[in-house]
This record gives C-alpha cells, sequence and structure tokens, in this order.
C-alpha cells in the first residue's frame, strides 16, 4: 500500500497508512517532546548507557531548562548532557548544555581517562620491574 502523503512515493508500513520517514516526521510535529525522549533513549541504548529517565522527568527537564526551543546542531543549540559520564541517564544526572560547552566537557573527561590509563600503566610496569 502507497504511503498517504501526498508528496511521497514511498510504500506504507504494515499496518500503518505511512511510510516510516512520513510517519516520524508526523510524530516529530505533532509531539516534539516525546520523539525527542524516544531519540535520546534510542541513542543512549545504541551507546550502551543507562537509560531510567521516564518521559515525565524528561518533559519537566524541557519545561525548566527551554531545551525543545533551544535544540539544534548549531554550537550554540542545547543538548541533553549527563553530568556524571559514568552514569547512565537519570532525572538526577542531567543538564542542559550547549553543543560547544558539551564537546569541551567531553574532550576534558576523555583527557582525564587517558591520563588515568596511563598511570595505571606506568604503576604495573613499575611495580613489574621491582
Amino acid at each position: 500500500m502507497k504511503c498517504k502523503n501526498k508528496r511521497c512515493t514511498r510504500e506504507a508500513m504494515k499496518r500503518h497508512t505511512l511510510c516510516a520517514p512520513c510517519r516520524y516526521k508526523m510524530q516529530k510535529k505533532k509531539y516534539p517532546v516525546k520523539r525527542a525522549y524516544f531519540t535520546l533513549r534510542s541513542n543512549a541504548q545504541r551507546r550502551g548507557k543507562e537509560f531510567t529517565l521516564t518521559l515525565a522527568d524528561f518533559t519537566e527537564f524541557c519545561k525548566a531548562s527551554d531545551y525543545m526551543e533551544r535544540k539544534g546542531i548549531t554550537s550554540t543549540s542545547a543538548t541533553v548532557d549527563r553530568i556524571d559520564e559514568e552514569r547512565g541517564y537519570s532525572a538526577d544526572n542531567i543538564q542542559c548544555l550547549t553543543n560547544a560547552e558539551n564537546r569541551r566537557k567531553f574532550a576534558a573527561y576523555m583527557r582525564a581517562k587517558k591520563q588515568e590509563r596511563s598511570l595505571a600503566l606506568k604503576n604495573i610496569s613499575t611495580n613489574n620491574l621491582e
């Protein structure tokens, strides 16, 4: 069955009247917070991060931080950041940062982890020499 969107030529999904891209766009327009939540959740799962944030918690976060109005792809756009990189996405571990701030924070975290690893390797090699 053909997708019901006027300009679309793709086949509709099984048991649906729209194809997957048109369905995604419709949901994004009709339920923007819910779509952003599910996108965040699927990205966290893809990256192997724990995700205990509820839709209600995320909705509250969006209202408190104006996340939905500020999100985007520029360096000054808002992103959802985990305060503690070791923990997953939970209501008490997320904050709203700009893309640039988030990249700087993650780069500093990775430098610290690399330094920690090299120090651990140095200690192991020193202990083996003794």
